[in-house]
């Protein structure tokens, strides 16, 4: 009995750990740009989070929109997309992103 409840255990330990991983850089960007609309996608620029949980640029864009993937350490899904006119008011109150406002 003992032996069944440490199993139970460390598999729910293993489970909440793996839950917890970062998804690939592809997975990130797809799942961000479902926010995006049609005709935007293949054009926007994606962050996104690196192995250490870094907030960083995934996919460099070349229109106005900036997606974001969802944030791996938040319960929930959130993805979203915003213009890059507005990128400086959402992205820097999470403080872990070294984005600069355009000029």
């Amino acid at each position: 009995m003992k032996y069944h409840i440490t199993f139970i255990v460390l598999i729910l330990c293993l489970s909440l750990a793996k839950a917890q991983e970062i998804p690939s850089k592809e997975i990130q960007i797809k799942t961000a740009l479902l926010a995006a609309p049609e005709e935007m996608k293949a054009g926007a620029m994606v962050y996104g989070y690196d192995e250490k949980g870094e907030f960083i640029i995934l996919r460099k864009g070349t229109n106005e929109l900036i997606c974001l993937a969802d944030d791996p350490k938040s319960p929930g899904f959130n993805a979203s997309c915003y213009f890059k006119v507005h990128i400086a008011v959402k992205v820097t109150p999470y403080q872990r992103c070294k984005v600069t406002p355009r000029s």
